[in-house]
């Protein structure tokens, strides 16, 4: 992608000839990160380095830009920031660059920052619902499987035909009319309550001797 004259977020700026001859700290990481394409020699703090003056005078200087290390984690990392001097005391930023282990690169804005990660979001927000989708669809086969597996084996059950009412009902008058005409079975005779009755044995009766006159 090409860049705007401004925008050098994707330049990346390293002379290792400079680090191996001077030392790199706080003093002298403004002169390094001099030699870089992020440098704009109209600044102010070229201008002191013009009068022989110390970068510790750019309070003094009139309007411009102006490169300041705001923040040093030696010997690996610092932070520059570039800024509008308005007056000695009022400065707008505008743009910060940081140094790593001797590379010195731009830092992105915000506003490209907040960017690519609604960019990223955005991806995962996409990539969720196209599971999501995924998913469903394959619940959906399933289920389709699953009917369809229901249905053939319901096909496979061999279907019971319906009874004839017709033919039931001169099936019943056949078995009737023969019942009527075969004789019932002989059997004990039922008493009045409905239970058979059993035939008590008689007693035998005494015996009279009429010689005798004696009852055996």
């Amino acid at each position: 992608m090409e860049q705007s004259p401004t925008d050098l977020t994707g330049v990346l700026f390293s002379d290792p000839l400079w680090l191996q001859s001077f030392p790199l700290n706080r003093a002298t990481v403004l002169d390094y990160f001099a030699l870089s394409p992020f440098y704009d020699a109209s600044c102010n703090n070229e201008k002191l380095k013009a009068q022989g003056k110390d970068l510790s005078l750019l309070s003094t200087m009139p309007y411009g830009p102006e490169y300041v290390v705001i923040s040093a984690q030696e010997p690996n990392l610092y932070v520059i920031r570039k800024q509008l001097r308005v007056s000695p005391d009022k400065m707008v930023p505008l743009a910060a660059y940081y140094v790593l282990d001797g590379s010195i690169y731009q830092a992105p804005h915000l506003q490209a920052v907040l960017g690519s990660r609604a960019e990223r979001s955005l991806y995962y927000v996409q990539s969720g619902f196209g599971k999501a989708a995924m998913k469903l669809k394959e619940h959906l086969r399933e289920d389709e499987e699953t009917r369809d597996t229901a249905v053939s084996q319901a096909r496979a059950v061999p279907e019971i035909e319906p009874v004839d009412r017709a033919e039931a009902f001169y099936m019943d008058q056949i078995i009737t009319s023969v019942l009527k005409k075969l004789p019932p079975p002989a059997g004990p005779v039922a008493a009045s309550n409905g239970a058979p009755e059993t035939a008590t044995p008689e007693s035998p009766k005494p015996r009279v001797d009429a010689a005798a006159g004696v009852t055996a």
